[in-house]
C-alpha cells in the first residue's frame, strides 16, 4: 500500500529477508481518549495464558508454539483486559523489538551469528509478552474451549496438537502495522495538541520495520517560478528546465504543524482506510444482549481500539489554528516521561509509568524540585 511520501506498507513482507515498510517514532508526551460511540462501550477481555512457549522451523516456517496443552484461564482475580492496556503492551513490545540491540548481546568474535541473535531477540521478548499478558490468537475459541463455569464439570478436551500454534511472520507483520497507524495517529493528535515534534520526528528507520513518512512532506514548501517551455526541448531538457525554477525551503516547526492541520480532512482519511474491515457481533449471555467485536486475535481489539479513538475525536479537531489550544487534552493513553514507553493513564496528571525505574525517576526528580524551591524561598 503505497502513501504520500513514496513509502509502501507492506503487510505481507518475508520474514527476516525484507523489512516490512513501516516506520517507527520518537515519541514524547501527550495523550489520547475514548468514548463511548455507537452504543458500544470499552469492551473488555477474558485472558488466555499459557505458561510457555517455544520457538521451532517448519516446513512452513518459523512458528511459536505452547509447550502445554491446556492455557490458564482467568489466571488472576481481575482477569478483565481494555483494548487500551492491550494496545499500549503491544506497542510497547513493538517498540523494544525494533530497537533490540545486537551488537551489545554478542562478543565480537560472534558476529557472524548476528542473524540468529537478532531472531533470538525478538522471539524471546514475544514470547515473555505472551506469557506476562495473554496468548495472541484464537481467544474465543481457547476461551470457550477451556473455561470452565464453577456449576459446570469439566469438559473432556482433546488435545490436536494445533492449540496455540502461530507463525512469527504473522504477528511480525500485524504488530508492525498496528504500530505504524497508532503511532501516525497519535503524533496527528499531538499536532492538533500544539506538539508537533512527534509529528516531526516520526519517520525513522527500524531493525525490522519503518514507521510512516506520512508527514515528511510537511517539513517543506516548494515553490515554482514562472517560465515559458521551449517546444524544442527533449524531456531531459524540460526537466532540467523545471529544477531551475523549483525553489525549497525548510518549513519552520509552527508552519509544519498548520501545514498538518490544514491537511487534517486528507490524513483521517488515510488513517481510517489503513484500519481493516471490523467485524461486529450480538452476543446473547447471561439475559443481555450485547453488540461487539468479532475477536479472533489481539490485534483485532488493537483495530478496534483504534478505530474508537478515531471515531470519539475526530469531530473535535475544528480548532483555532491562530493559537496553542489545550481543548483537546485527555486521558488513557500517554507516554512516560522518564522511559518514552506508552503507558494506560488513570488521571490527567500522571506523567510517569508503572515501572519500578521510572517512579523512582519520579521521586527522584519530585525531590530535586522540592529541594530547589525550598532554596529559593529561603533567599
Amino acid at each position: 500500500m503505497a502513501i504520500n511520501g513514496g513509502a509502501t506498507l507492506a503487510r505481507d513482507g518475508k520474514y527476516m529477508d525484507n523489512k516490512w515498510k513501516v516506520k517507527f517514532p520518537k515519541i514524547y508526551k501527550e495523550k489520547l481518549q475514548m468514548a463511548d460511540i455507537g452504543g458500544i462501550g470499552n469492551i473488555t477481555y477474558k485472558k488466555v495464558v499459557y505458561s510457555n512457549y517455544e520457538y521451532a522451523l517448519t516446513d512452513e516456517g518459523a512458528i511459536i508454539r505452547p509447550t502445554e496443552s491446556e492455557p490458564v484461564i482467568n489466571p488472576q482475580k481481575d482477569y478483565d483486559l481494555t483494548g487500551e492496556a492491550l494496545l499500549v503492551e503491544l506497542c510497547n513490545l513493538a517498540r523494544d523489538i525494533n530497537k533490540y540491540d545486537v551488537d551489545n548481546t554478542l562478543p565480537a568474535e560472534n558476529k557472524k551469528s548476528i542473524r540468529d541473535a537478532q531472531r533470538k531477540g525478538f522471539v524471546d521478548s514475544i514470547i515473555d509478552w505472551c506469557k506476562n499478558n495473554m496468548h495472541p490468537y484464537d481467544i474465543e475459541d481457547l476461551f470457550e474451549k477451556y473455561h470452565i463455569d464453577k456449576n459446570k464439570e469439566k469438559p473432556v478436551i482433546y488435545n490436536d496438537g494445533y492449540d496455540g500454534t502461530f507463525k512469527l511472520s504473522d504477528f511480525m507483520k500485524e504488530l508492525s502495522y498496528v504500530y505504524a497507524v497508532f503511532t501516525a495517529y497519535y503524533a496527528f493528535i499531538d499536532v492538533i495538541n500544539g506538539n508537533p515534534a512527534t509529528a516531526y520526528n516520526l519517520y525513522e528507520e527500524g531493525i525490522y520495520f519503518d514507521t510512516l513518512d506520512l508527514f515528511e512532506k510537511y517539513k517543506t514548501t516548494t515553490t515554482y517560478d514562472e517560465y515559458e517551455e521551449d517546444p524544442s526541448w527533449d524531456v531531459v531538457k524540460a526537466m532540467q528546465e523545471a529544477n531551475k525554477h523549483e525553489h525549497t525551503r525548510q518549513n519552520s516547526i509552527d508552519e509544519f504543524r498548520k501545514a498538518i492541520i490544514k491537511d487534517k480532512d486528507e490524513i483521517l482519511t488515510f488513517l481510517s482506510s489503513m484500519i481493516p474491515d471490523l467485524k461486529m457481533c450480538l452476543i446473547y449471555k447471561n439475559s443481555k444482549a450485547v453488540f461487539t467485536a468479532n475477536i479472533n486475535s489481539v490485534f483485532d481489539i488493537c483495530w478496534y481500539t483504534l478505530s474508537r479513538f478515531i471515531a470519539t475525536n475526530s469531530g473535535s479537531l475544528d480548532l483555532d489554528l491562530s493559537i496553542d489550544t489545550e481543548d483537546f487534552r485527555s486521558t488513557h493513553i500517554g507516554v512516560c516521561r522518564s522511559c518514552g514507553r506508552y503507558m494506560e493513564m488513570k488521571s490527567n496528571r500522571q506523567l510517569y509509568c508503572k515501572r519500578d525505574d521510572c517512579q523512582r525517576d519520579r521521586n527522584r526528580r519530585k525531590q530535586k524540585d522540592f529541594q530547589q524551591r525550598k532554596r529559593e524561598n529561603a533567599n
